[in-house]
């Protein structure tokens, strides 16, 4: 038999068998009864108005320690950096988060909470279904993640974070009390689940009421992820800028990520793609990427795969390439580059969704933060430049033996796009894709192909070769 609607007050120390002697008192309940009316936000008020006796501000920066017996707190428990109380109802027990403790603040106090979905206790993990009353008021909060399991939110529990400018419901059925929200930033982005017509979102109506606005949050298997390109009637031709080679990832210690452009440097690409920990740490690339044909090799110095390497002069093999392989200078042969790109995780852990996805719905807004490219996350990554290197640039003698691309044919999902006119020089070229001509749905597959139309021939070799070939893109979210 559960005891129905009583707070367990248990004090650290006291084992699992006081609530076996509870269990066992349940003619004892009609006194202590508490109803927890999920329509009613004045309620919820009533159940943690002991809870804040002390004062919110008090309450929060308080050291919440369990083990005092003095403190009005002292009923609490604590998993991991946050406080909770345990509750019990017809279905069995619950958590109620009421704040984070001291150490929260000063080791790993996030501008980006997530609410945890469950909380470990002495007999399991039991699910969390509450927020109580000014549980996270004033902490600096700018994102928040309410996960699925919530079922209430207590009055001013998210209050006076006035930079909180986004939150996401993964219940939208959840109940929120007074002025949970009251003081925080404007605008304020709600983002709800849909449910069944016949059902109140009462997240999105408690967020129209208090003047917040309200982005429906797709879930990841509906969006459709076809790439979106701009083709023109005949491919488009471009001319690169043409650029030195700079110290990145694979330079010396000396010069590692100095990113100075020097005559002795080997690497090439973009800057984001050679810092060791940044905008590549927190999103995934899966990329394949073929030739039609390959020089054969004992050591896959010609593999196509290097392509990707970003450096002329890998120490590995001390200089790598990609060579074709047929008979004569290689016209007609190509490159594809298939890739798959997410830095969006649709996950309740992670907040990027409610950033990036809500352009899949809302072609039309506008007011989007903006990726380091100023282009904004809405849930697709641009494609800006491609970054070619030119023969095989392992030194300038090796470049002038083999053969060189003249001409390129770029096509995007087996389409011809445009061509790539490159310079007889062994010099980084980066050719600028017009702006928003390719777009492609994160976490969606695009596909790159690029034919040899021209070449430049060696003054030793017939083979055809290139150093580098890479793709840069928008959308990624660094940290």
């Amino acid at each position: 038999m559960a005891v129905k609607n009583i707070m367990y007050r248990l004090k650290i120390g006291i084992t699992f068998n006081i609530i076996t002697i509870l269990a066992g008192c349940a003619g004892h309940t009609d006194a202590a009864d508490i109803s927890h009316n999920q329509d009613s936000a004045q309620v919820e008020q009533t159940a943690y108005q002991k809870a804040t006796a002390q004062g919110t501000a008090d309450r929060r920066l308080a050291d919440r320690n369990p083990a005092d017996s003095e403190s009005v707190f002292h009923a609490d428990f604590v998993y991991g950096s946050y406080i909770y109380e345990i509750w019990d109802e017809e279905t069995g027990p619950y958590a109620v988060i009421t704040g984070v403790t001291k150490a929260y603040s000063v080791y790993s106090g996030s501008t980006w909470l997530t609410v945890p979905d469950a909380v470990y206790a002495e007999w399991g993990m039991l699910p969390v279904k509450e927020v109580g009353s000014y549980a996270f008021e004033n902490m600096e909060l700018e994102s928040v993640v309410i996960p699925a399991t919530v079922e209430r939110i207590g009055e001013g529990a998210f209050r006076w974070n006035k930079d909180l400018s986004e939150v996401l419901f993964r219940n939208s059925s959840c109940v929120i009390g007074e002025d949970a929200f009251a003081g925080c930033g404007d605008p304020l982005y709600v983002y709800y689940e849909e449910i069944p017509e016949d059902s109140e979102n009462l997240v999105k109506n408690y967020a129209e009421a208090n003047g917040f606005l309200t982005v429906e949050n797709i879930p990841f298997t509906e969006i459709v992820k076809e790439p979106i390109v701009h083709y023109y009637e005949e491919p488009i031709h471009l001319t690169p800028r043409v650029e030195d080679f700079f110290y990145g990832e694979y330079a010396d210690d000396e010069n590692f990520c100095s990113f100075e452009y020097a005559e002795g440097a080997t690497d090439f690409g973009w800057s984001e793609w050679h810092v060791p920990c940044g905008e590549f740490c927190v999103g995934s690339m899966e990329s394949n990427m073929t030739a039609s044909s390959t020089l054969t090799s004992s050591d896959d110095r010609y593999a196509v795969e290097n392509l990707r390497r970003l450096t002329r002069n890998d120490t590995l093999y001390n200089g790598v390439a990609w060579a074709e392989g047929v008979e004569g200078s290689g016209i007609g042969e190509y490159i594809t580059y298939d890739t798959r790109k997410s830095w969006i995780f649709r996950t309740v852990n992670d907040l990027w969704d409610m950033r990036n996805y809500a352009g899949y719905f809302d072609r039309d807004k506008t007011d989007y933060p903006t990726d380091a490219y100023g282009y904004p996350y809405d849930g697709y990554m641009r494609y800006l430049e491609v970054c070619v290197v030119n023969g095989y640039a392992k030194n300038e003698q090796t470049w002038e033996e083999n053969g060189r691309v003249k001409t390129l044919l770029m096509y995007v999902e087996d389409q011809p796009y445009a061509y790539l006119e490159l310079e007889d020089i062994w010099k980084p070229q980066y050719f600028e894709l017009p702006k928003g001509d390719i777009l492609a749905a994160d976490g969606g597959e695009i596909s790159f192909r690029f034919e040899i139309v021209d070449v430049y021939p060696g003054t030793k070799y017939e083979d055809t070769c290139l150093t580098g070939l890479e793709l840069e893109f928008s959308g990624r979210s660094g940290h």
